[in-house]
Protein backbone atom coordinates (compact mmCIF):
# COMPACT_ATOMS: atom_id res chain seq x y z
CA UNK A 1 0.00 0.00 0.00
CA UNK A 2 1.46 3.43 -1.24
CA UNK A 3 -0.13 5.62 2.00
CA UNK A 4 -1.65 4.70 4.94
CA UNK A 5 -5.23 6.91 4.97
CA UNK A 6 -5.77 4.76 2.03
CA UNK A 7 -6.51 1.79 3.89
CA UNK A 8 -9.75 2.82 4.10
CA UNK A 9 -10.39 3.01 0.64
CA UNK A 10 -9.39 -0.49 0.31
CA UNK A 11 -11.82 -2.03 2.69
CA UNK A 12 -14.46 -0.22 2.00
CA UNK A 13 -14.14 1.19 -1.71
CA UNK A 14 -16.14 3.94 -3.56
CA UNK A 15 -18.01 3.72 -6.64
CA UNK A 16 -17.37 6.93 -8.85
CA UNK A 17 -19.65 7.59 -11.71
CA UNK A 18 -17.66 6.79 -15.33
CA UNK A 19 -17.23 10.32 -15.87
CA UNK A 20 -15.26 11.21 -12.55
CA UNK A 21 -13.67 8.11 -12.62
CA UNK A 22 -12.19 9.14 -16.29
CA UNK A 23 -11.03 12.30 -15.30
CA UNK A 24 -9.94 10.59 -11.63
CA UNK A 25 -7.44 8.66 -14.02
CA UNK A 26 -6.66 11.34 -16.43
CA UNK A 27 -5.55 13.95 -13.64
CA UNK A 28 -3.22 11.17 -11.84
CA UNK A 29 -1.70 10.92 -15.51
CA UNK A 30 -0.78 14.57 -16.03
CA UNK A 31 2.34 16.08 -15.37
CA UNK A 32 4.83 18.61 -16.01
CA UNK A 33 5.74 16.70 -18.72
CA UNK A 34 1.80 16.45 -20.24
CA UNK A 35 1.73 20.66 -19.59
CA UNK A 36 4.66 20.87 -21.55
CA UNK A 37 3.29 19.00 -24.50
CA UNK A 38 -0.32 20.02 -24.32
CA UNK A 39 0.90 23.68 -24.18
CA UNK A 40 3.78 22.90 -27.49
CA UNK A 41 0.44 21.66 -29.24
CA UNK A 42 -0.60 23.45 -32.35
CA UNK A 43 -3.77 23.07 -32.93
CA UNK A 44 -4.89 24.08 -29.16
CA UNK A 45 -7.42 26.80 -28.95
CA UNK A 46 -6.54 30.23 -27.34
CA UNK A 47 -5.69 29.83 -23.96
CA UNK A 48 -3.41 32.02 -21.17
CA UNK A 49 -0.45 29.17 -20.62
CA UNK A 50 -0.90 30.20 -16.51
CA UNK A 51 -4.54 28.49 -16.82
CA UNK A 52 -3.09 25.22 -18.35
CA UNK A 53 -2.39 23.90 -14.87
CA UNK A 54 -5.62 24.51 -13.40
CA UNK A 55 -7.17 22.72 -16.74
CA UNK A 56 -5.27 19.77 -15.99
CA UNK A 57 -5.76 19.34 -12.17
CA UNK A 58 -9.52 19.21 -12.54
CA UNK A 59 -9.82 23.15 -10.46
CA UNK A 60 -11.46 26.20 -11.45
CA UNK A 61 -9.79 28.12 -13.82
CA UNK A 62 -9.60 32.19 -13.41
CA UNK A 63 -12.27 33.24 -15.95
CA UNK A 64 -10.90 36.84 -15.42
CA UNK A 65 -7.46 35.66 -16.23
CA UNK A 66 -8.64 33.94 -19.18
CA UNK A 67 -10.56 36.61 -20.65
CA UNK A 68 -6.99 39.15 -20.08
CA UNK A 69 -5.41 36.73 -21.61
CA UNK A 70 -7.65 36.34 -25.09
CA UNK A 71 -7.25 40.13 -25.52
CA UNK A 72 -3.47 40.79 -24.05
CA UNK A 73 -0.68 41.80 -26.17
CA UNK A 74 1.57 40.95 -22.91
CA UNK A 75 3.75 37.60 -23.13
CA UNK A 76 4.86 37.62 -19.30
CA UNK A 77 1.58 36.91 -17.49
CA UNK A 78 3.67 36.71 -14.07
CA UNK A 79 4.38 39.47 -11.57
CA UNK A 80 7.66 39.06 -9.23
CA UNK A 81 7.50 40.86 -5.75
CA UNK A 82 11.38 41.07 -4.07
CA UNK A 83 11.23 40.24 -0.70
CA UNK A 84 14.65 40.61 1.16
CA UNK A 85 16.75 38.71 -0.63
CA UNK A 86 13.87 36.38 -2.46
CA UNK A 87 11.73 36.67 -5.57
CA UNK A 88 8.17 35.31 -5.15
CA UNK A 89 6.64 35.14 -8.76
CA UNK A 90 2.82 34.57 -8.68
CA UNK A 91 0.16 35.12 -11.45
CA UNK A 92 -0.50 38.48 -12.56
CA UNK A 93 -3.37 40.77 -12.14
CA UNK A 94 -5.79 40.47 -14.94
CA UNK A 95 -6.26 43.50 -16.72
CA UNK A 96 -9.76 42.56 -18.24
CA UNK A 97 -12.26 41.73 -15.77
CA UNK A 98 -15.48 39.31 -16.92
CA UNK A 99 -18.39 42.13 -16.43
CA UNK A 100 -21.06 41.30 -19.08
CA UNK A 101 -23.02 38.30 -20.39
CA UNK A 102 -20.97 38.83 -23.44
CA UNK A 103 -17.50 39.01 -21.57
CA UNK A 104 -18.84 35.95 -19.90
CA UNK A 105 -19.86 33.79 -23.18
CA UNK A 106 -16.66 34.97 -25.02
CA UNK A 107 -14.00 33.30 -21.96
CA UNK A 108 -16.35 30.39 -21.29
CA UNK A 109 -16.54 29.33 -24.86
CA UNK A 110 -12.43 29.55 -24.76
CA UNK A 111 -12.21 28.09 -21.25
CA UNK A 112 -14.62 24.96 -22.24
CA UNK A 113 -12.31 24.46 -25.33
CA UNK A 114 -9.07 24.38 -23.41
CA UNK A 115 -11.02 21.48 -20.88
CA UNK A 116 -12.51 19.57 -23.79
CA UNK A 117 -8.83 19.16 -25.20
CA UNK A 118 -8.01 17.68 -21.94
CA UNK A 119 -11.29 16.27 -20.73
CA UNK A 120 -13.20 15.29 -24.19
CA UNK A 121 -15.10 13.17 -21.99
CA UNK A 122 -16.93 16.12 -20.32
CA UNK A 123 -18.59 17.80 -23.29
CA UNK A 124 -22.00 17.38 -21.83
CA UNK A 125 -21.23 18.63 -18.38
CA UNK A 126 -19.81 21.70 -20.26
CA UNK A 127 -22.81 22.14 -21.94
CA UNK A 128 -25.37 21.81 -18.95
CA UNK A 129 -23.19 24.11 -17.64
CA UNK A 130 -23.19 27.04 -19.95
CA UNK A 131 -26.58 26.42 -20.47
CA UNK A 132 -27.76 26.78 -16.71
CA UNK A 133 -25.50 30.06 -16.34
CA UNK A 134 -27.22 31.85 -19.87
CA UNK A 135 -30.73 31.24 -18.10
CA UNK A 136 -29.62 33.40 -15.29
CA UNK A 137 -28.43 35.67 -17.84
CA UNK A 138 -31.69 35.42 -19.29
CA UNK A 139 -33.86 35.76 -15.75
CA UNK A 140 -32.16 38.52 -14.63
CA UNK A 141 -30.96 40.98 -17.72
CA UNK A 142 -29.89 44.19 -15.56
CA UNK A 143 -28.28 42.02 -12.90
CA UNK A 144 -24.72 40.78 -14.72
CA UNK A 145 -22.35 40.97 -11.92
CA UNK A 146 -24.45 38.74 -9.71
CA UNK A 147 -24.74 36.25 -11.82
CA UNK A 148 -21.44 36.51 -13.21
CA UNK A 149 -20.70 36.14 -9.03
CA UNK A 150 -23.12 33.17 -8.88
CA UNK A 151 -20.79 31.66 -11.87
CA UNK A 152 -17.38 32.25 -9.41
CA UNK A 153 -19.13 30.47 -6.74
CA UNK A 154 -20.21 27.91 -8.43
CA UNK A 155 -16.79 26.66 -10.28
CA UNK A 156 -14.86 27.43 -7.29
CA UNK A 157 -16.64 25.04 -4.91
CA UNK A 158 -17.26 22.49 -8.00
CA UNK A 159 -13.18 22.88 -8.40
CA UNK A 160 -12.82 22.26 -4.74
CA UNK A 161 -15.35 19.02 -4.50
CA UNK A 162 -14.14 17.72 -7.64
CA UNK A 163 -9.89 18.19 -6.46
CA UNK A 164 -11.15 16.52 -3.20
CA UNK A 165 -12.44 13.91 -4.48
CA UNK A 166 -10.32 12.86 -7.18
CA UNK A 167 -7.30 13.46 -4.52
CA UNK A 168 -8.90 11.36 -2.66
CA UNK A 169 -9.46 8.33 -4.02
CA UNK A 170 -6.64 8.43 -6.08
Amino acid sequence: MLYAWKIHEEITPTTLSVNLECTRFMVQNYTANALWSLQSDRSLPPFPKSEWKYVLSGTAVNLDIVFSGLFSTLTDDKITTSVGDFDLSGGGKPSKIVQSHRDWTIVWNSTSAAILCAFPHCALELQQYSEYILQFFGAFLYLHSKVINLNKSIRHYAGEVKHIELSEFG
